[in-house]
């Protein structure tokens, strides 16, 4: 049994809005066209995408629909493909589960358990998609994570339908670092992953990584460089199962590079012929100095491969750890949790943080009803 494993593919990204506005779409269109030559090459008996396809779950571009509906039916030619939503995934995507017959779309809330007919055997699939932060807010995290738990044991039983057992889920679990946007989110400890699976597909961490090895549990990553906290290459896993016996490889794709170029201690003559030399090895770039000079920020700003540049302020109180955002939102949320921190325990903090969230989704609803 071969398995590609895919995540986090962000179509429809618009990184440095408020410096330099990039539209990556054609980046990941680029990506996305790579993974599917290889995917031809491979030949997987099913492909997993692991949520956040889209990044704009309110209101995606046409444009970013397209690229993901046309990656798919692309992969659903090579083999059967299987998607599990995730926190940025437009909800109305599953509108779009009978495009082809050989593409399963899981929605939001979605725990139903498939049976998945491939040319190496019959996979039993079990999704867990993204809770959101709507539902933890309306039901009670601690009611949810209980559901949670409760859903996970129920997965945990052999299934005599099958020849794999598949857990493929978009969550975070904890240990793992946590993506930068994602300020609440329920954390899922280790050993709730049952010892019956063959594999665990997951998506969310931008970073390849393992997080146990029985059963092998793994985070593909991303397909690109989000944002300037990623510096990892991306990629895709090929699985292989033979009965028990899993292995897994991370196979890297052709991605823009994003790199930070501090030169806080440089002298100031220096800075444009340094950020010159830098643009031979980065594909988009970002400059951290040590005081604002205005003149010298617009000519940085002149080169091409620039979109961003970053004050150093030793005096300054509240630096934003999200280098790169969808919108004020994400800015204010950490402007909050970092002045929380100094004064409050982690109960209070998570407390406040959900009445945050709460305000936000009920005024996101308010607009959307006016």
């Amino acid at each position: 049994m071969r398995i590609i494993h895919t995540a986090d593919w962000h179509s429809g990204l618009i990184s440095w809005r408020g410096s330099k506005v990039k539209n990556r779409t054609n980046e990941i269109r680029e990506v996305l066209s790579s993974l599917i030559d290889q995917a031809k090459v491979l030949n997987p008996d099913i492909v997993l995408v692991v949520g956040d396809l889209i990044h704009y779950k309110r209101n995606p571009s046409l444009e970013s629909i397209r690229t993901v509906l046309d990656a798919l039916e692309n992969l659903s030619k090579i083999a059967p493909v299987v998607v599990i939503a995730g926190n940025h995934d437009w909800e109305g995507i599953v509108t779009y589960d009978r495009i082809s017959e050989d593409i399963t779309i899981v929605g939001h809330g979605d725990y139903s358990e498939r049976i998945i007919d491939t040319n190496s055997g019959k996979i039993a699939l079990y999704p867990l998609p993204y809770i959101s932060g709507k539902m933890m807010l309306s039901k009670g995290k601690e009611k949810v994570l209980r559901s949670l738990v409760g859903t996970l044991k129920k997965f945990d039983v052999s299934n005599p339908n099958a020849d794999y057992k598949i857990l493929a889920s978009h969550a975070m679990f904890r240990g793992i670092t946590k993506p930068s946007e994602d300020l609440i989110s329920i954390e899922l400890e280790k050993e709730y992953i049952g010892s019956s699976f063959s594999y665990v597909a997951l998506g969310h961490v931008h970073a390849f990584q393992k997080v146990i090895s029985n059963p092998p549990a793994y985070y593909s990553g991303s397909i690109i460089q989000v944002d300037f906290s990623e510096n990892e290459d991306k990629g895709f896993l090929i699985v292989d199962m033979d009965s028990w016996n899993v292995d897994v490889k991370f196979l890297k794709l052709p991605h823009k590079i994003l790199k930070t170029v501090n030169l806080v201690s440089e002298a100031r003559d220096n800075i444009i012929s340094r950020i010159e030399e830098e643009t031979e090895s980065a594909d988009y770039i970002r400059v951290v100095l040590s005081g604002r000079d205005s003149d010298l920020i617009r000519k940085l700003m002149k080169i091409e491969k620039v979109v961003s540049v970053k004050i150093e302020e030793e005096d300054r109180k509240f630096t934003p750890q999200i280098e790169s955002f969808e919108d004020m939102r994400k800015v204010f949320f950490e402007y909050v949790k970092s002045h929380l921190e100094k004064s409050s325990p982690p109960d209070k903090i998570e407390k406040a943080m959900r009445i945050l969230q709460e305000a936000f989704e009920r005024a996101s609803i308010d607009k959307t009803m006016a």
